[in-house]
């Protein structure tokens, strides 16, 4: 301010200024200035406040008439240079900055800002030398040298830059846009390696260095230099073994790359380091929850909200979990609590779409599939906007598709909504913007994007196909996610031209898949989880299709064909998707599956605790595919065949296992106790139970998929009751494909007649297992299969989309 003030009212102002009261300096200032429109003190801080609240025109103002009343004061000059840098007035900020450094040549902030114009006028010669001027009177300026290193880069100056970012980090050893900047600059250069060697060598001698190194790998790591994090963040923990912040990051860039063990350790050990960390257990917790620990992931998922109520993200976590859990009413109660503490549109989306695991009755079903339609309606009114589902929403439909009725409407109904309230979704790669069949001898490119290609009966759908698709015809991309690689996955990515490994982020994801510029490209299994949902509606290729390995319409207006089989589909079945409906022909299997091994070691019912005498009736379905209206078929089982044991396996989650038998005990009656739930066996066990079982129990509205490739490999009959969607019609398709006929019902009650007599009258069933096995082979390894969905798919190059043309109009 001008020289030293006695004026008591304006004292009063700078006091409250200086208090952080500013209305009420800017009050007593207007009071001032009513009785002095001239006092330059007055205009002066009157033109601050209005700087500070934003209103930089105002601030302009006050600050131009200040400067008029007080042309030598370097302050008022400086503080109009930053109203007029505010409103981009860029040339008038430089005239103010100068006159300032004028009056004061010593004024370091005002070089340092003149600098940043500058070189937001791309004068970069004069930005560095205004940068320069002030580091000669404040060579220690963190901020100066910041920006000198930053447009050093601009200028291609990376060994002064570098220089710049390395005394930064020995002045303040947290600043991590020091790390970044140095991490850029060096990356710049031909041997970016030998620079970042000389830094870590320096930190090694410094006090802390574990938590500065901490900082580099984390700088790297942001920057993609994964294998030099990696190496920064074991260094680290040489000097630090016990730095839980560096087994976090070094677990998260585990994760990344894939190395799931490893990640798993290096996350688990923060959490033992540091129990009491909430972020860490909430990230423990996400890492179990992808890697399908379900139980493990609830644990540490509670940990965090017992550690901090108010950690929204571990009330949204965990009411993901118990929502899958089926624990609805807690799973509502902990996304209220979420919403409550940080209120979030994909919370309320989350609330508005919970529907039953294990549904107690059909009137349940149709109760909740209405409440979610009418929640959606009461949505689409409220005018919410998300920027990324996956994180915000991170869920997909799932469990509709076991609830036995049309989906395409719901599922069309809730695609629109997503699209509305998160219009970011409709990105469209640059290659899509024309359609043209690749050219001469060009090999069709094709992308296979899931995230179940492993051990998963996706997996098992898959390898046949993409290992036998033609390589002259077809050049296939694999587009995986981190997991542990399994023997599925190796096979699959063996027979491919090139294994991508997409990170967990939506629109990096997105464009990672365009780069390839696919002509087509082919989802196994849309909505099975939430990321590959949400990425498809992307326009990633001209062609996009989906595949049944989750049997049901996406409702995506992105997706152009879903693929399914004549015979799994009724004659009006087209109208059930959303999609252009391509059949593969009633002359091949549906799937190219493998048959499963052989020989085996045998096993006898005592082991798995069956006595000689029980039929035994094995149901090898998850236990949400169990409906409702199973229920009765399985009670007029039981109570037809008195030496009859049903046999489940236990659900993925305990209370799936519980909901189930709670439902069954009121279906049932007496008749529970002859229902067993065995703990889940390995790939090997389940085959030696199926071996031995009698009759295998199709469940209703959504069959089995792998599991009847399995037992009918070992000639075990299989009762089925085809429905009208394609989910419920897969062992029917594979009986009709082997011309094995007899254990095709049409009515529950049939089937309980057929069940029954297979489990009870041994010649009969020895009869329909000769004719199973001898005609088994039909339904394996079946190439026609492969080429006739190798024809489809180059028709589909050749064809016009059928889509709407505005799902084109999308800029990158």
């Amino acid at each position: 301010m001008t020289g030293q003030r006695t004026d008591e009212t304006f004292q009063c102002a700078a006091a409250h200024y200086r208090s952080g009261d500013l209305p009420e300096a800017e009050r007593i200032c207007r009071e001032v200035l009513h009785r002095n429109p001239a006092d330059g003190d007055a205009l002066h801080l009157l033109g601050l406040i209005r700087l500070i609240a934003a209103d930089y025109a105002s601030a302009r103002d006050f600050l131009q008439q200040a400067a008029t009343t007080a042309p030598e004061d370097h302050l008022c000059h400086y503080n109009l240079g930053e109203a007029y840098r505010c409103l981009g007035l860029f040339a008038e900020a430089v005239e103010s900055y100068e006159k300032a450094i004028a009056l004061r040549p010593a004024f370091t902030e005002a070089r340092n800002n003149l600098g940043i114009v500058l070189a937001d006028l791309g004068l970069i010669d004069a930005a560095i030398g205004s940068y320069e001027q002030a580091l000669l009177t404040a060579p220690d300026s963190t901020r100066t040298l910041m920006n000198l290193g930053n447009v050093l880069i601009e200028a291609g100056r990376f060994p002064e830059a570098i220089t710049c970012f390395r005394r930064v980090i020995s002045l303040d050893a947290d600043c991590m846009e020091a790390y970044h900047g140095f991490c850029r600059a060096s990356g710049a250069l031909e041997r970016p390696g030998d620079e970042l060697t000389r830094l870590v060598g320096a930190i090694e001698t410094r006090p802390g260095a574990s938590v500065m190194l901490n900082n580099l790998g984390e700088a790297l790591q942001d920057l993609d230099r994964t294998d030099e994090a990696l190496g920064v963040y074991d260094r680290a923990l040489l000097i630090d073994p016990y730095s839980a912040r560096t087994h976090h990051s070094r677990g998260l860039l585990l994760e990344s790359l894939g190395r799931i063990d490893e990640a798993y350790r290096s996350l688990r050990r923060t959490v033992h380091l540091k129990p009491d960390w909430v972020e860490a257990h909430d990230d423990l917790g996400r890492f179990c929850y992808e890697q399908g620990l379900f139980d493990e992931a609830k644990d540490h998922f509670q940990a965090a909200v017992d550690r901090n109520d108010a950690c929204a993200m571990g009330h949204f976590h965990l009411g993901a979990v118990l929502a899958r859990e089926g624990l609805l009413e807690s799973a509502a109660a902990h996304y209220e609590k979420a919403d409550a503490l940080d209120p979030r549109a994909g919370v309320k989306v989350l609330l508005a779409t919970l529907v039953p695991v294990i549904p107690r009755s059909a009137e349940e079903i149709r109760s909740a599939r209405s409440a979610v339609e009418r929640n959606i309606d009461d949505l689409s009114r409220q005018g919410l906007s998300i920027d990324d589902p996956f994180r915000n929403i991170g869920k997909a439909n799932f469990f509709l598709a076991y609830q036995g009725l049309d989906d395409r409407d719901i599922q069309t109904k809730l695609a629109r909504f997503y699209e509305s309230i998160c219009p970011s979704l409709a990105f469209v790669a640059p290659h899509c913007k024309e359609r043209r069949e690749p050219e001469g001898a060009r090999r069709i490119k094709i992308g296979f994007l899931s995230r179940h290609l492993r051990n998963h009966t996706v997996g098992q759908y898959m390898r046949g196909l993409i290992a036998n698709l033609d390589r002259d015809a077809f050049e296939k991309h694999l587009f995986l996610f981190p997991h542990k690689k399994d023997e599925i996955t190796g096979f699959i990515e063996e027979h491919a031209d090139s294994v991508t490994v997409l990170p967990d982020a939506l629109f990096v994801a997105r464009r990672v898949v365009a780069e390839k510029k696919l002509d087509i490209l082919f989802y196994p299994d849309i909505g099975m989880e939430p990321f590959t949902y949400f990425l498809a509606f992307s326009r990633l290729a001209p062609v996009q299709c989906a595949f049944y390995g989750h049997p049901i319409t996406t409702g995506i207006g992105t997706i152009d064909y879903f693929i399914s089989h004549a015979d799994c589909e009724i004659p009006e079945g087209d109208t059930h998707y959303s999609e252009s409906l391509v059949e593969l022909s009633e002359g091949v299997t549906y799937a190219y599956y493998y048959r499963p091994p052989a020989q085996m070691s045998r096993k006898e019912r005592a082991d798995f605790s069956f006595a000689d005498s029980d039929h035994v009736y094995l149901c090898a379905q998850s236990l949400f595919k169990v409906h409702p209206d199973f229920d009765g078929m399985l009670e007029g089982i039981l109570s037809k065949d008195r030496e009859g044991l049903a046999v489940f396996f236990q659900g993925e989650h305990a209370t799936w296992t519980d909901l189930l038998t709670e439902r069954l005990k009121e279906s049932l009656g007496d008749s529970i106790r002859r229902v067993r739930f065995l703990p889940r066996q390995s790939y090997e066990e389940y085959l030696r139970l199926v071996a031995l079982s009698d009759v295998i129990l199709d469940t209703p509205h959504f069959n089995g998929g792998a599991t009847t490739f399995d037992a009918l490999a070992m000639g075990v009959p299989i009762v089925t009751l085809p429905g009208a969607y394609m989910r419920g019609r897969q062992t029917y398709s594979l009986y009709k494909r082997m011309g094995v006929m007899d254990c095709i019902v049409n009515t529950p009650r049939e089937y309980v007649d057929k069940a029954v007599r297979l489990a009870t009258d041994v010649s009969y069933r020895e009869e329909i297992q000769r004719e199973i096995r001898a005609n088994s082979h039909l339904i394996f390894e079946d190439m026609d299969m492969v080429r006739e969905l190798e024809a489809h798919l180059k028709a589909m190059v050749r064809e016009v989309v059928p889509n709407p043309v505005q799902h084109y109009q999308r800029e990158w």
